[in-house]
């Protein structure tokens, strides 16, 4: 730690170390010397990024236990909502989200809705009704039709817009179907932005990292390269001259339309061209105002959002990266320019420890420039876990060709435990006999239930899909923006017994689900979201299913393609194996004192590998026969006479 102390602010500090050897918490001992209160206390603030969100609730927890720490000080949080946060009020989102491309696709919008009236009118007129409800499932027969009057490239729309107008109301009205035109494309348009954004800066993460990446290293770069005379400022957007311009189009546009009402539906595409056109010009007008002024200026129109982007990262005096052997190159790039080498601090566990990239990212290092670096190696002892863990570890290290090898203090030589159930179960069943023990063994040590126990599960059998409000946006090869319900979210099926007070970890977006814990509440996670954290006991249910879910992922190929470099079939099933077996690794270095590690099938390769390597261990406990469900305790019967 003086170590780490003497280098900050002077050149960044790379703090290496093995599982359990104290990596996060050399993080959290600098972070708690920069924000604890007192006379002589530092003036700066600091911030904490990790991978894991699941970790990030966990690191709150421990500084505001300090009594000392003063949260409005500090900041802990993902890396990816760090990123998020600089992109949604950055000048590379109108890369991504350019008003033109926006107004084109929304302009398609209104004359497709426009043509799906005017057909209506005309099948008005046809079949004698003004019932819209009726229209409209006319209009289901008129898309089938062989000779259809909706084009191929419109019916999507149509289908879109009809379902809008059936869950609108009841009491459809035929003569204000153009008002309904305007509140669908107003709502889509409403949609799209509040939606589109999110799922865009997931899918296009690395390639967003390296435009802000530039925005920040060379404006002027940025600017010739991507040519951001066609992107809008954010007072270009609101500007009123150009919104007059729009209506008026609009407007012109409906009033020729209506003066077409009665003509046949085909003759309502000659107006399309000239709207279309108009609505281009103006789009050219404001692009090319933007285009004459000179480089300053430009250069101007985006400072105002670097400015606060610099304003909230520079809030923070030191930045310091959790589990950063996983950083991919952009995102370390990003990071040193926005706060600089000397303000950062990582911890890495090296290559050992990748489960999030292929090849481990070398921090000394920035595109081919060599920085100033203070490297601090722990030693390879184990703080968290007891002995006997570890001699279960570095065997099914050895077993798997993973590099780690650990060693324990004086303190916790033998002492701990590994149990292997191998025992048969029905499916999913819980091991309810061994998770009231260890609870109990957990309780009589001191520990709150979250402390106390961990549960690690893998994806199938455990978990259920329910339905979301948040919407999925894409855009169809047609250019038209189609609107569903998000894909189901996950949640957790199995059922502890009644006195636990779960956290359903297994959930896509866990910021809702982790703000009321406390420490009466017992986690429960997929095992993806383990890393970084710590339990007394940590219960890896189905460990054999991970690790084959593991081994057919396509990370487990892309690891392959890196390290096998052109081997036959052989050598890439090998690292595909070790990449799954870091996993499983990883997930039981969570444990402290008891390892419980349940299999559902003792006949494949790994659980055959895993006890072959326990019954080389004499300490480790191994279950085997047919699993009993336990009976309930008896109802105990209180004595009201007796005084206690």
């Amino acid at each position: 730690m003086e170590q780490a102390n003497q280098a900050l602010g002077k050149k960044l500090c790379v703090i290496r170390g093995k599982a359990g050897t104290g990596k996060t918490l050399a993080l959290l001992r600098i972070m708690y010397d920069q924000v604890r209160k007192g006379a002589d206390a530092p003036k700066h603030n600091c911030r904490l990024l990790t991978f894991n969100n699941m970790l990030v609730m966990d690191l709150r927890m421990i500084m505001k236990s300090i009594g000392e720490f003063t949260p409005t000080k500090a900041s802990i949080s993902s890396l990816h909502k760090f990123f998020y946060d600089i992109y949604k009020v950055s000048p590379v989102r109108y890369l991504h989200m350019d008003r033109k491309k926006i107004d084109a696709l929304f302009n398609l919008c209104m004359v497709r809705t426009m043509r799906f009236n005017f057909l209506m009118q005309t099948l008005s007129v046809e079949k004698n009704t003004s019932d819209v409800n009726t229209l409209i499932g006319q209009l289901d027969f008129e898309i089938i039709k062989k000779d259809s009057r909706i084009k191929q490239e419109d019916r999507a729309e149509c289908k879109e817009y009809q379902k809008y107008l059936l869950e609108r109301k009841d009491d459809l009205v035929l003569s204000d179907l153009f008002t309904y035109t305007l509140d669908y494309v107003d709502y889509k348009r409403k949609t799209f932005m509040e939606n589109y954004h999110r799922q865009e800066f997931l899918n296009g993460y690395n390639v967003i990292l390296e435009e802000l990446y530039l925005v920040f290293h060379n404006l002027e770069e940025f600017i010739n390269k991507y040519k951001m005379k066609m992107a809008y400022s954010a007072a270009e957007m609101n500007n009123e001259e150009f919104r007059k311009k729009y209506q008026e189009i609009y407007n012109q546009f409906l009033d020729d339309s209506e003066q077409q009402l009665r003509n046949e539906y085909g003759l309502f595409d000659t107006l399309i061209p000239t709207f279309m056109q108009n609505l281009e010009n103006v789009a050219n007008e404001m692009a090319d105002e933007f285009s004459r002024k000179s480089m300053d200026e430009q250069k101007e129109t985006f400072l105002a959002s670097l400015k606060k982007i610099r304003r909230k990262v520079n809030w923070s005096k030191y930045i310091l990266v959790d589990e950063a052997q996983d950083c991919q190159v952009n995102e370390k790039a990003l990071l040193l320019e926005l706060n600089g080498s000397d303000n950062t601090v990582i911890a890495t566990g090296g290559r050992d420890q990748l489960i999030r990239t292929a090849q481990e990212n070398d921090w000394s290092q920035l595109f081919g420039k060599q920085l100033d670096t203070e490297k601090i190696t722990l030693r390879s002892v184990s703080y968290r876990q007891k002995e006997n863990i570890i001699l279960f570890l570095n065997a099914f290290a050895e077993a798997f060709d993973i590099e780690t090898r650990l060693t324990v203090p004086d303190e916790t030589k033998n002492t701990g435990r590994v149990i292997l159930d191998c025992r048969s179960f029905s499916k999913n069943a819980l091991p309810l006999d061994m998770i009231l023990s260890l609870r109990l063994n957990g309780r009589d040590m001191g520990c709150s239930n979250f402390e106390n126990m961990m549960f690690l599960l893998p994806q199938i059998g455990y978990v259920n899909r329910k339905e979301t409000e948040e919407k999925d946006v894409t855009i169809d090869t047609n250019s038209t923006v189609l609107i569903n319900q998000a894909s189901a979210q996950r949640r957790l099926s199995m059922c502890l017994p009644d006195d636990f007070k779960p956290i359903d970890g297994t959930v896509n977006d866990k910021r809702k689900a982790l703000r009321n814990v406390g420490q009466d509440n017992t986690r429960c996670l997929l095992y993806e979201s383990c890393r970084g954290l710590e339990a007394w006991n940590v219960m890896c249910i189905d460990l054999n299913d991970f690790y084959y879910e593991k081994i057919k992922s396509r990370d487990a190929e892309e690891y392959a393609e890196t390290y096998a470099d052109g081997l036959f079939e052989e050598g890439r099933d090998k690292y595909m194996a070790q990449y799954a077996s870091l996993w499983c690794f990883m997930a039981m270095t969570r444990a402290i004192d008891t390892l419980y590690i349940k299999l559902s099938n003792t006949n494949n390769a790994f659980s055959q590998t895993l006890l072959r390597v326990a019954r080389g261990i004499p300490q480790i406990e191994i279950l085997e026969g047919e699993y009993v469900v336990p009976a309930p305790p008896p109802v105990e019967e209180y004595n009201d006479d007796l005084p206690f």
